[in-house]
């Protein structure tokens, strides 16, 4: 076991650790559910965020995209193909 021997420490002392052992069993008893609920909102914290990063770089990729269909038609001189400035554009 623990290779401790109680006849080396006083009453007092062991009864000191006895109630610091049930002053912990008391505090865990009443931590847990409260690290599991903590844990569940965190799980679903990290799916949102996972989602949102996801969803930022689609837009991170169409935003890159467009800016390259603008560049090449703004070299090309092709305002037809522009986006905003399209020649048919009335707005």
């Amino acid at each position: 076991m623990t290779k401790i021997d109680p006849n080396n420490y006083d009453s007092s002392t062991i009864t000191g650790y006895r109630t610091k052992i049930t002053e912990f069993n008391a505090f865990f008893a009443k931590i847990m559910p409260i690290l599991a609920a903590k844990r569940l909102s965190f799980s679903t914290v990290m799916q949102n965020k996972q989602a949102c990063n996801s969803n930022y770089q689609m837009l991170g990729k169409f935003l890159g995209d467009y800016e390259d269909c603008n560049l090449t038609n703004y070299l090309d001189y092709n305002t037809n193909g522009l986006i905003f400035n399209h020649a048919n554009n009335t707005r």
